[in-house]
């Protein structure tokens, strides 16, 4: 890793090489003794502004899998019933992606904390709130992200506020319009068309 070119790009693609360094070198001799690899990479805040990992799992036979996960703290929200929250986001890229398609977390971040904070709808409920910010995420053209993930998960946790207790609602949703809610105490499941 000391020796990895900078200009490489992302620290997606360092991990993918990384992964597939360690299968292949014949010294370390892993790839007759391992059915996969995962190396997950945790990078300095220094670095990116916010709590920011990858993780690639890549199989003996070639199957790699990539997660993007990272973390907005205190964002203030314009809605009822919570002021600030945090924002968990993972993307589960497509497997086997070309590594020049991974996105910039950065602008993704900006995007997440923009949209918060100029949210129209005050009297949205949480839950409807974070919805509505995966089907941003997910839809915005200038992001790209429906066309290389399988799947796109964003966590919301509140501070108490109106709410008098720690909550989190967690949306997942995926390119093909199927949306999956989970809460603190139900999870429904929906299509475009509604609930199922």
């Amino acid at each position: 890793m000391a020796n990895y070119p900078v200009e490489a790009g992302l620290y997606e693609v360092l991990n993918r090489d990384l992964t597939q360094g360690l299968l292949n070198d014949s010294n370390i001799g892993l790839s007759g003794l391992l059915d996969s690899l995962s190396v997950n990479l945790d990078v300095s805040p220094k670095i990116i502004p916010f709590q920011f990992d990858t993780t690639i799992t890549r199989t003996a036979n070639g199957d790699i899998n990539n997660i993007v996960s990272f973390q907005l703290e205190d964002i203030l929200l314009p809605i009822d019933g919570a002021s600030v929250a945090d924002v968990a986001v993972n993307l589960d890229y497509i497997d086997g992606i070309d590594p020049s398609a991974f996105k910039d977390v950065i602008p993704l971040g900006n995007f997440i904390e923009d949209y918060l904070t100029n949210y129209s709808h005050p009297n949205d409920s949480f839950e409807v709130l974070n919805n509505n910010l995966g089907n941003a995420l997910l839809t915005d053209s200038n992001l790209g992200l429906s066309s290389v993930l399988d799947s796109l998960t964003v966590t919301l946790g509140a501070s108490p506020g109106i709410i008098p207790f720690q909550f989190n609602n967690t949306v997942t949703l995926t390119p093909i319009g199927t949306t999956i809610f989970g809460g603190s105490e139900f999870t429904q499941f929906c299509d475009i068309n509604g609930i199922v």
